[in-house]
């Protein structure tokens, strides 16, 4: 396996989509991300647990 580090933007991605068109779909993009975390098993931090979920709910109002 080879591991990079590119110093730049890769991708540049708008806010909205199909995981942001409500409360319940973002719910289930929530756990797939930790699913995606257990079966590439990665132990994110527990803050970016919390985190990643609220900074989200600020694109329903």
């Amino acid at each position: 396996m080879y591991l990079f580090y590119l110093c730049g933007t890769i991708i540049h991605m708008r806010m909205g989509g199909a995981s942001n068109q409500d409360i319940l779909a973002r719910w289930k993009a929530f756990k797939n991300d930790r699913r995606a975390w257990k079966v590439n098993q990665l132990k994110p931090a527990f803050y970016t647990i919390l985190l990643k979920p609220l900074r989200k709910l600020g694109q329903f109002f």
